[in-house]
């Protein structure tokens, strides 16, 4: 799933700045669609945590809500909400 939607995004970018540099679209829509991507690849993150914290089996629970808070304290960080 990752995979797929790590492609996606390449190819969303690939696809704007190529329109950029033909004139097809201005930079203000390239850096709009470039930023509406990397929402993408975020919420994908959020939607990880999520099922670390709820899909764990029992006696993996635990372990997996440590994972989870490790990881949106990184996202978190990265995204300057920490």
């Amino acid at each position: 799933m990752a995979d797929k939607l790590e492609s996606e995004v390449i190819s969303l970018w690939q696809t704007a700045i190529s329109e950029l540099k033909l004139g097809i679209i201005t930079k203000d829509e390239c850096m709009r669609r470039i930023y509406q991507a990397d929402a993408m690849l975020e919420e994908d993150q959020w939607k990880i945590i999520e099922a670390l914290r709820t899909q764990a089996p029992d006696n993996e629970r635990e372990l997996a809500r440590q994972v989870a808070d490790l990881l949106e304290k990184e996202l978190r960080k990265g995204s300057g909400t920490a």
